[in-house]
């Protein structure tokens, strides 16, 4: 009885087949019988075809073998033939589309004599479906008017290989720039750019600080596709300001002082540091530096004389990087001037008004105050009298008659010592109304208007343009306590020659004229 061997071979890389020799034999009918078969390439992608070769070990004599082809879900003739003379033979295997990797089998043979081998059949891959337009974000945001801001484009997958064309677009590109476009590159599914800001403008001014509103910006990204992002609003704010105040307008040796930084917004993330520092060096600070934590408005500190310290003036100064302010004080003793009442509110001609002197102790004997005022307009007494035991007398202030509005300063002294208080007297009125000489149409321009004194409420003012190739507001507010108030006025076109337009501010009686050329 003869045996039958079953030897593997490997033919081709990743593959291997399975040759089936009569054991104890060598003659060649029994070496033709040998048969084998591999595949390639293998593993295959599903829906490729694949060529599988089958391979004897010895040349086909006589007529030529028949062999039988079958297979687990792959396209196979049913059968081969290998001619006289061969040592193998090829046909096509065709593979299915599959979602998972799956191994098919493939066996080749006659009668008895088979050989199988495996086909590892792979999902076919997708390929990367192009990035689009996903998010368009701003950082920071809000930011301070004049420093920068990141934009960042993000897509929905790698842009392609030739990189991926965004289009930026600022609605109000005078107050936030943005670079045209911008390209994200092969296969990177984001990009930055820089929004480069400009410093936001005031509306008007307190008699201690800045004041202004936060100006807004739409950003808008797009692809040649028609995709599009935005607006995203970037919220512009104000350069930080802020008021320094103190508790009293002196200091006596050994009493402290308390001064206070209030900001005139929100300290941001990591909070404001403001520096703050005496000229003198008998009046020492608890801080040179003095941080309000974010979200916080204000933050204090102390000041104190020494002992040993006589009357003088010395200056505290506060700052931050867009900022700095100092106020005047004085180091004093027992007895010395405190105060000088006064009104904020404009005093009309005729007025006569009560004010008081005082005093930052009781003093032990009849002092006499003297009073001065800088306008020959608005009179006080020359002297005023302390009684023993008081801090304080009062005083008459009178208005005469002023063609204009105007401010008086009135100043009382006391032994060497003198403080003074600022009026506001006359009629109301508007002092001064600023806009450019010359602008190009279809430009925007900006104008001033202040009124000759702070306005005791919110007062507002009438507008008016001769041609409607320039346009104003109706009318624009001066709020309570402000100094002057800024507008924006636009102009249309086309024209084909300048043309010389008449603008007017109106208020509490009082009209102020401009022209303004406006070229083609």
């Amino acid at each position: 009885m003869r045996r039958v061997l079953l030897v593997l071979t490997a033919s081709l890389v990743g593959a291997a087949s399975a040759v089936v020799v009569p054991a104890g034999s060598a003659d060649a009918s029994a070496c033709r019988q040998a048969v084998g078969v591999v595949v390639s390439p293998n593993p295959v992608v599903g829906g490729a075809k694949a060529t599988a070769k089958v391979h004897l070990k010895c040349a086909v004599g006589g007529h030529g073998l028949s062999l039988k082809v079958s297979a687990a879900g792959l396209g196979t003739p049913h059968s081969i033939r290998m001619p006289r003379h061969a040592h193998w033979a090829t046909f096509k295997v065709t593979t299915p589309r599959v979602r998972k990797a799956e191994s098919r089998w493939l066996q080749v043979g006659s009668g008895h004599l088979r050989a199988r081998t495996t086909l590892r059949v792979l999902p076919a891959v997708k390929p990367p479906v192009p990035g689009r337009l996903s998010t368009l974000t701003i950082a920071p945001n809000p930011v301070e008017g004049g420093n920068n801001a990141t934009g960042t484009v993000t897509l929905t997958g790698p842009a392609p290989s030739t990189g991926l064309p965004v289009h930026l677009v600022s609605s109000n590109p005078a107050m936030a720039q943005v670079p045209p476009q911008i390209t994200i590159a092969a296969h990177r599914t984001s990009a930055d750019f820089t929004i480069a800001t400009s410093v936001v403008r005031p509306l008007g001014v307190t008699a201690r600080n800045v004041k202004a509103s936060d100006v807004v910006a739409g950003i808008s990204a797009s692809t040649s596709d028609g995709r599009k992002l935005g607006p995203v609003s970037l919220t512009l704010q104000p350069r930080m300001g802020f008021t320094l105040t103190t508790n009293r307008n002196y200091v006596r040796p050994g009493h402290p002082l308390t001064g206070t930084v209030v900001l005139s917004r929100a300290a941001p993330t990591g909070g404001t540091v403001v520096s703050v520092g005496s000229n003198d060096r008998e009046v020492t600070l608890s801080t040179t530096s003095l941080t309000i934590p974010a979200g916080a408005t204000s933050g204090t500190f102390q000041a104190i004389a020494a002992a040993q310290a006589g009357r003088r003036q010395f200056v505290i100064t506060a700052s931050i990087p867009s900022m700095t302010s100092q106020n005047i004080l004085q180091v004093r003793g027992p007895g010395n001037l405190d105060a000088l009442s006064g009104t904020r509110e404009q005093l009309p001609n005729g007025t006569s008004v009560t004010e008081t002197v005082s005093l930052t102790d009781p003093v032990d004997h009849d002092s006499v105050v003297t009073l001065t005022s800088d306008d020959p307009n608005v009179t006080v007494p020359d002297r005023v009298v302390v009684p023993a035991g008081k801090t304080s007398a009062p005083f008459v202030l009178t208005v005469g008659t002023l063609t204009t509005g105007k401010r008086v300063w009135v100043t009382a002294s006391l032994d060497g010592d003198s403080i003074r208080q600022l009026f506001r007297v006359g009629p109301n009125g508007l002092s001064s109304f600023t806009v450019p000489d010359q602008v190009t149409a279809g430009q925007g321009f900006t104008g001033e208007i202040r009124p000759v004194a702070d306005v005791s409420e919110d007062s507002v003012v009438t507008l008016t343009s001769s041609d409607p190739h320039l346009l104003l507001p109706a009318t624009v507010t001066i709020l309570k306590g402000y100094e002057y108030v800024n507008f924006t006025g636009t102009t249309t076109g086309p024209l084909t020659s300048p043309i010389s337009v008449t603008v007017t501010a109106s208020w509490a009686g009082s009209t102020l004229t401009r022209t303004i050329t406006l070229n083609p």
